[in-house]
């Protein structure tokens, strides 16, 4: 397997300077979408998908009134990967401010109609791996799907067939073994998961963070019997 090259806004022509508010702490989720335009096929050339980037850059900015593409990150049916907001940013692609602080990552296909590339699907597992190694991700992030944020049928019923068939990560918390009464960081991480997963609101982890209390340990026990592989 090949080491993830991901094309920098520079490379394909977009703004040097990052936008969108900054975001430093981990995510604690990946957002997948679809976009039915542009729509290329894996044999694409780069020059192909440069002019892509462009017009979805300027798409955003003229028609949605964003700051740049609101997506993290672009992959295309080649394999290939284009930095939008990249890395430790707020996004501009779920509906929710609390979905915009999750990693907006886009397959350019027709999502209904066409299912993501092998290729596709690799480099998307490629960038997981690479947000975690570099502390972008946390380790037990989620997997969401734009719908999950807002009523739409984003991503398509093509892409989440073929998400399903992956190995979902969101689906542990590996190492983790925490009792009432905890306190700090990893309760905190546990915190921000369920959230994300949607098994706890914001405002309850507001009356605790950061403590294994009963409502943590109630959102934590529906999550598991939920998700039998925990």
């Amino acid at each position: 397997m090949s080491a993830l090259a991901i094309s920098s806004r520079s490379h394909w022509g977009g703004p040097a300077a990052p936008f969108g508010s900054i975001y430093s702490p981990a995510m604690v989720a990946v957002t997948v979408h679809h976009t039915f335009s542009p729509a290329l096929p894996a044999s694409a050339t780069v020059a192909q998908e440069r002019a892509a980037m462009l017009g979805m850059h300027r798409d955003h900015i003229n028609r949605n009134g964003w700051a740049g593409i609101g997506y993290h990150f672009v992959i295309f049916q080649s394999g290939r990967v284009y930095e939008g907001r990249g890395w430790g940013r707020t996004g501009a692609h779920a509906g929710s401010a609390d979905g915009n602080r999750t990693l907006g990552v886009v397959f350019t296909i027709n999502g209904e109609t066409t299912a993501p590339s092998a290729a596709a699907l690799n480099a998307l597992g490629q960038l997981r791996d690479l947000g975690v190694r570099e502390g972008r991700l946390t380790r037990g992030h989620a997997l969401k799907l734009h719908m999950d944020w807002k009523a739409t049928s984003c991503p398509g019923r093509k892409v989440v067939e073929a998400l399903r068939e992956l190995p979902a990560p969101s689906r542990r918390v590996a190492g983790v073994v925490l009792s009432r009464g905890d306190r700090g960081e990893k309760v905190e991480l546990l915190q921000d998961l369920l959230v994300a997963t949607g098994y706890m609101t914001a405002a309850q982890k507001a009356t605790g963070p950061g403590v294994f209390g009963p409502q943590t340990e109630a959102a934590f026990r529906t999550f598991r019997e939920a998700h039998s592989d925990v």
